[in-house]
């Protein structure tokens, strides 16, 4: 379209021209000259201020369409925030100040509509139904008072920021069964193994494009957290560094209580946890707000719990691999409301349930998982992804008021990581994100093999250093010849031609990034050779870069440069 501009502004101003030319009495033969001048003079004036207000419209488009949210073209925006209590509160708010009031708008406007009455009553009523306070008060002060930050950082009532963080308590108050469609998963560490716990987190669409990653820091006994969440929410779902998460899938059939503790706090009371024994204890004995499916992975070992206001039931399904999933109905809790008794797991069986959007959901997971040997993250992805029934898939687009916001894999033991997407994980590929602890592990892992390759080259031990080398290895070495893994030691082979001097290195680390599963190292080295008397006869100082990617076979260096310092 835009390439049309210049067509279409030479056409207006010929248009124009000729309506100029003849009301000022240029069409004589005698003032051809003048005339054209003229036309000329006018021609480039109005050329300059067409082309200007085209290239704003255009930009104007340009700027439209890039503001829409495409498939794979969602950003997921880590913010990392180092306080507690209301200062913690405070720094979201503030930073995010725009954002939450975009989703306080965009709340009313989505319940307004659903509900058919004015968002603003809405809230009012909810609050006289609503008495939370003083369950989050006694079991999480700390988190009542980050909500209080959050609405004073970014300018919003309180209640208009508490509602945000009563997700799951006001669609129980809604009562709207159709709506919940999370599907999670569980794998325990058998064998030596690796642990996960993953979830689809399905919630309204008009959060697409809000997605968030919050980091929060290690404070005093409080482990660094990952929390996936929207502005001026505390939390969805997450895990700490020491490798336990949480999980949790909406159970309206189950039921609530208006003085229990909401959803979102119970996440976070469980993210702060080290201890299982007190993680354990905690679930099973709180009262909750909602029904709710919480799957907590701790290390090793995964749990699912069934909650109602009334009691906490486990679910355990006795698979041979230990793996556990859960979409949005009961299994084994039948604490349910009178109105949902046909949900009781007792009369699962039931024909019409079967075939219900929840069912259907859990069958496609649970086929995937059940019988397979080892479960790992890509039996997972496959699973959060799968459309087995195009109208009740796991993965959801976003329409007809809800969709998966972001999907999430948390690996519990070994390095502990969050794989997360921003929407759908059918539309983009998952990012992994490591805590900080784990990026000095990683950082420090790979500089240990940097030390053990010139410990190698020291000691000649050829068949050690070619361990440390991937098989499509490509190089640009210092003597500017581009070579792969058949001529790595080649240099080696040169540098103990000498048989004068003794070889020694110094090694100056500078840093190690790291991205996923590839670290990238600069470093210095100096190499000297001393003879008999110890004195430097030679020394030179070098440059290095090279690049680490993790394999089956642990750290291998798939690409390096050097060069003189």
């Amino acid at each position: 379209m835009l390439g049309t501009i210049p067509s279409l502004v030479n056409q207006l101003i010929e248009e124009k021209m000729s309506a100029s030319v003849t009301a000022l009495g240029f069409m004589s033969p005698y003032c051809k000259g003048r005339r054209q001048q003229f036309f000329n003079y006018v021609k480039i004036k109005k050329m300059k201020k067409l082309l200007l207000s085209f290239m704003l419209l255009s930009s104007l488009i340009a700027y439209s369409q890039s503001s829409v949210i495409h498939p794979g073209k969602r950003v997921l925006r880590e913010i990392t925030l180092t306080a507690t209590g209301y200062e913690l509160g405070l720094q979201h708010g503030k930073l995010l100040k725009k954002e939450i009031a975009e989703i306080v708008t965009k709340w009313k406007e989505n319940t307004t509509k659903s509900m058919g009455k004015d968002a603003n009553q809405v809230l009012k009523d909810f609050f006289n139904y609503a008495h939370f306070d003083d369950a989050i008060k006694k079991w999480t002060p700390d988190l009542y008072e980050e909500v209080r930050g959050i609405a004073a950082g970014s300018e919003q009532a309180f209640n208009d920021v508490m509602v945000l963080n009563l997700l799951d308590e006001f669609w129980v108050y809604k009562d709207n069964i159709a709506k919940h469609h999370c599907s999670g998963i569980g794998v325990p560490a058998v064998n030596g193994g690796t642990a996960y716990i993953a979830q689809n987190m399905d919630i309204e669409s008009y959060t697409d494009g809000y997605q968030i990653l919050l980091r929060l820091t290690k404070n005093g006994t409080q482990p660094e957290q990952l929390i996936l969440t929207h502005p001026g929410l505390i939390a969805l779902n997450g895990m700490n560094e020491t490798g336990v998460g949480a999980c949790m899938n909406t159970l309206m059939q189950l039921k609530a209580s208006s003085s229990g503790l909401p959803v979102a706090f119970v996440v976070r009371r469980i993210l702060r946890s080290t201890d299982k024994d007190e993680l354990l204890n905690f679930i099973q004995t709180v009262q909750h707000a909602s029904g709710q499916n919480y799957i907590i992975g701790i290390r090793g070992d995964v749990y699912d719990f069934e909650a109602s206001s009334g009691k906490v039931v486990r679910f355990n399904p006795n698979n041979t691999n230990g793996t556990i999933y859960h979409t949005n109905h009961p299994l084994a809790n039948n604490d349910v409301k009178e109105w949902f008794k046909k949900f009781d797991p007792a009369l699962a069986s039931s024909a019409g349930l079967q075939n219900s959007n929840s069912n259907i959901r859990l069958a496609a997971v649970t086929k995937r998982v059940k019988e397979t040997v080892t479960v790992n993250d890509v039996i997972i992805k496959d699973a959060l992804r799968s459309k087995d029934d195009k109208d009740n898939p796991v993965c959801r687009a976003p329409k007809n008021g809800g969709f998966t916001f972001g999907s999430v894999i948390m690996t519990l033991t070994g390095t502990p990581n969050l794989q997360v997407t921003a929407g759908p994980p059918d539309e983009s590929e998952y990012r992994k994100v490591f805590f900080t602890s784990s990026i000095e592990k990683i950082q420090n892992e790979v500089w240990q093999l940097e030390e053990r390759y010139w410990k190698y080259v020291k000691e000649k031990d050829l068949q050690g250093y070619l361990t440390l080398w991937d098989e499509k290895f490509i190089g640009y070495p210092g003597n500017n010849i581009i070579g792969n893994k058949a001529h790595i030691t080649d240099w080696l082979m040169d540098l103990y031609k000498d048989k004068t001097g003794v070889f020694n290195h110094e090694l100056t680390r500078k840093i190690e990034n790291v991205f996923d599963d590839i670290v990238i190292v600069l470093y210095d080295v100096t190499q000297q050779w001393t003879n008999e008397k110890n004195e430097v006869v030679k020394k030179s100082t070098y440059k290095i870069t090279h690049t680490w990617k993790k394999s089956d076979n642990g750290w291998l260096i798939i690409g390096g440069m050097g060069a003189n310092k």
